[in-house]
């Protein structure tokens, strides 16, 4: 199975104190005892924990492989068409990426540490390859 052994999101038992977690992009496993022992469903970890009401639940395998340019080399730039494009929420203190990108690029702010799609600028004007330069604005 491609899904982490301790779930997707896992949280001690004791930690739940303060603990507030929604506009994510999921696995269908969590766990709330640090994945000791308890596998949930996205499904049962909202209604357990009240957590996650508005986060997105990844269908397949497919839609994990295409979330990041490279998990196994560690890139979590978004790639085009990833689930997390879109799927965040509006932070109005949080207006640039860990890349200083602002946010949102397109509609809404993007679930996850980076904005947009992986490229070689943040002004939009790129194409969806970095090889190349798109003739229109976004």
């Amino acid at each position: 199975s491609s899904r982490a052994p301790r779930g997707a999101m896992a949280v001690c038992a004791t930690c739940f104190s303060g603990f507030s977690s929604d506009y994510n992009v999921l696995q269908d496993v969590m766990s709330d005892d640090g994945g000791n022992s308890s596998f949930l469903t996205v499904a049962q970890w909202r209604a357990n924990t009240g957590q996650d009401a508005h986060s997105r639940v990844l269908a397949n395998a497919t839609e994990l492989a295409n979330l990041f340019v490279s998990q196994p080399g560690a890139n979590y730039h978004l790639r085009p068409g990833s689930a997390a494009l879109d799927a965040g929420t509006t932070i109005a203190d949080l207006v640039r990426d860990l890349d200083s990108r602002r946010r949102p690029v397109g509609a809404l702010w993007d679930a996850g540490a980076y904005e947009g799609v992986n490229g070689l600028f943040g002004d939009g004007f790129e194409g969806g390859s970095t090889l190349r330069w798109a003739i229109t604005a976004p």
